[in-house]
């Protein structure tokens, strides 16, 4: 199937900037996708399935060079953390419509995807640069299914521009839980239950190997999201090492040991004993590419959240509900040896066998080749009374 996939880099932050641009060659020439995303592994999993891929990355620059607007990030790095927030906020303001960098590069992707001339299109990202416009022009000329990842709900986190798109143009929607997927239903959007995050196991198995710099008992990899704090705050007095930007500034900055972009983001967690997950709050039915990274790295996983069927709990995975309990499940499984080991063996093969990224896009693409989504007009109405009465994981934690 010849493919086109639309998406973001991963350039949305200034340290995960140099990351970016070094990551291949050295140098500042952009590579295609960096492997902290997992669309890098959709595409090399689409490609190893047989299928052409062509990927278009909304993020990048048209009227500068990416080199010339990385060389410009990279200055700003002299600034404050209230001088960079003040720059963004500033160059957040221009209305998307008026802005002619947005404009131009939308123009580009219409151009693109016309040259590709593509059987699916693929969308994924923030959507905000991203005009609906863009879409219906894509679909018109090319004909083409479109199909995009929900990770998020329509009545919490998603913006107008999401909602306007997924509603007018999507053929299919992704969603990695049954909640997204029902919420979605609700507007009549086609929505699929199928997570798009995975493992890379060939990829882990490359790069794991004894590291000093990051053994720990206890590992976490990402940023440090208010909740992520309140349940770390409280983990017993072990080796705990942290990893990501930001937590220098937090109640835990002793043990912040820098970043861990990449490869380095599998040692981290290979060379732990455990290594956490609580996820940000949009994602709180689970589902983050941490959920399926820490058990094919071979490490045992306590999470906040997950779906049942992904893993069988106490065998492949331990989960817990309140920062009380991970302390005092961390505590645990550090003395026992032989069942942590246990757990961490059995993740591993669960994930390596049922959520590696070359089944996912072969189910993605079964899916769109033989229309396997619901029939059009299927809608839980009853799911809007039942949402509305479900706490939103924006709501302050109790």
């Amino acid at each position: 199937m010849n493919i086109l996939l639309i998406t973001r880099t991963g350039m949305n932050r200034l340290s995960e900037n140099d990351f970016y641009l070094n990551e291949v060659s050295g140098s500042d020439e952009v590579p295609e996708l960096p492997t902290t995303q997992s669309q890098h592994f959709w595409v090399e999993a689409l490609r190893d399935n047989g299928h052409q891929v062509t990927v278009e990355r909304y993020t990048d620059s048209q009227l500068v060079s990416p080199q010339r607007r990385a060389a410009f990030d990279r200055k700003l790095k002299g600034l404050t953390s209230l001088g960079f927030a003040a720059y963004r906020k500033g160059s957040r303001s221009i209305p998307q419509r008026l802005n002619p960098e947005i404009r131009a590069r939308n123009e580009r992707i219409v151009s693109n995807a016309i040259a590709a001339d593509p059987e699916l299109v693929l969308i994924t990202g923030g959507y905000t640069q991203l005009f609906p416009h863009t879409i219906e022009r894509i679909k018109a000329v090319t004909g083409a299914t479109i199909a995009g990842t929900c990770g998020v709900g329509p009545f919490d986190y998603s913006n107008a521009c999401e909602r306007e798109i997924a509603v007018k143009y999507y053929d299919f929607a992704f969603t990695n839980t049954s909640h997204r997927t029902q919420a979605w239903r609700a507007l009549g959007v086609n929505a699929v239950q199928l997570p798009v995050s995975g493992c890379a196991p060939a990829f882990a198995k490359a790069v794991k190997e004894t590291d000093e710099r990051f053994t720990a008992d206890v590992s976490f990899v990402g940023q440090p999201y208010p909740r992520r704090v309140m349940y770390f705050e409280q983990l017993p007095d072990v080796d705990v090492a942290l990893y990501g930007p930001g937590w220098d500034e937090t109640p835990l900055a002793e043990y912040h040991r820098g970043e861990a972009w990449g490869k380095e983001r599998i040692k981290a967690i290979y060379n732990s004993k455990i290594s956490l997950n609580v996820h940000h709050r949009c994602s709180g039915y689970g589902g983050n590419m941490r959920l399926f990274e820490i058990p094919v790295a071979g490490t045992m996983q306590i999470v906040d959240t997950y779906d049942p069927d992904w893993y069988e709990e106490g065998d492949e995975i331990v989960s817990v509900e309140t920062p009380e309990e991970m302390r005092d499940t961390v505590e645990y499984y550090l003395n026992n040896d032989e069942k942590r080991n246990r757990i961490a063996e059995q993740g591993h093969e669960r994930a390596k066998r049922d959520h590696n990224y070359h089944q996912r896009m072969e189910q993605l693409v079964s899916i769109v080749a033989n229309d396997g989504g619901v029939p059009d007009g299927v809608v839980d109405t009853k799911y809007i009374e039942k949402y509305a009465a479900t706490p939103h994981w924006s709501d302050p934690v109790k």
